[in-house]
């Protein structure tokens, strides 16, 4: 019953977005002759807003429910935050923009002054006067005051962040490539996956799917070809400390004053000589 009621919302949701764009076509063709009719498309740019702002909605409830099921809060939590700190600078007026200040006031007297209620006007450097539309709303009922610059300006902000989230997670919802940002720095090289903890790794076998294109061809990590497998003992040439190949500390070493020591030779002839104490550090085992 409910797929059934959300199909059919789907299906009048679609079909009025057609006419909607096809109602914008036609004012905006007819109101270049007549003016006064600018007002239909006005009332229509609107109903395009409100279009969205519905699909914004039906946007956020979707990362909600990924957030509690899939248990993939982060572009929940990302949008929260976003929010909240614009709500927290509404006031502040060094969040104000000189620039977003005269593309509202320019939207505003368009809207009140023109015949076809600025819906074929521009602003600013020739940029249609019905895009600012939407932002002007918040001045344009609550005054001229910093707060409702402020908000006007963040919903444009705020509906795309919500639209573009949703759409991401419905991307990755349907891949083999698990949470977007792991599954992009491994695909590409920039990460390995750690097999040690593959039982407590979300998705651990989706992420060596796509390791796998990386590794064979060479990307990031893997371009790195291991040049110390010969090596007895690793050390630096500013230290007098020598370690087992696989030891963590090894890739603190620059490579340029990393040494080399293929026997313990090597070693004794290192350490002729010197008080000091000399670590030999074996690499944890996994």
């Amino acid at each position: 019953m409910k797929e059934k009621i959300l199909s059919i919302f789907w299906i009048y949701y679609i079909i009025s977005g057609v006419y909607i764009i096809l109602l914008l076509f036609i004012f905006d063709a007819v109101s270049q002759v007549y003016p006064m009719l600018g007002i239909f498309g006005t009332i229509t740019w609107y109903l395009s807003y409100l279009y969205i702002i519905i699909f914004a909605l039906v946007s956020f409830f979707k990362i909600v429910k990924s957030a509690s099921l899939l248990k993939t809060p982060f572009s929940l939590i990302t949008i929260i935050f976003f929010i909240t700190l614009i709500f927290i600078r509404l006031d502040n007026p060094k969040s104000l923009s000189a620039e977003a200040s005269i593309e509202i006031s320019c939207g505003i007297n368009q809207l009140t002054t023109t015949p076809d209620f600025g819906y074929n006007q521009t602003c600013m450097f020739g940029y249609p006067a019905r895009q600012y539309f939407l932002p002007a709303l918040t001045t344009f009922l609550f005054g001229r005051n910093i707060v409702s610059i402020n908000s006007g300006n963040a919903i444009y902000f705020i509906l795309g962040l919500i639209i573009f989230s949703s759409g991401i997670l419905e991307l990755y919802s349907h891949s083999f490539k698990g949470d977007l940002i792991n599954s992009i720095l491994v695909e590409e090289g920039y990460a390995k996956v750690y097999d040690k903890y593959a039982n407590d790794t979300k998705r651990y076998q989706q992420l060596k799917r796509i390791e796998d294109p990386a590794k064979t061809n060479m990307l990031g990590v893997w371009s790195c070809p291991e040049t110390n497998t010969n090596c007895l003992f690793l050390g630096s040439k500013n230290s007098d400390k020598y370690y087992k190949p696989g030891c963590k500390t090894i890739k603190r070493i620059k490579p340029e004053n990393l040494i080399c020591y293929n026997s313990t030779a090597q070693v004794k002839k290192l350490t002729e000589g010197n008080s000091k104490l000399i670590f030999i550090i074996q690499p944890r085992k996994p």
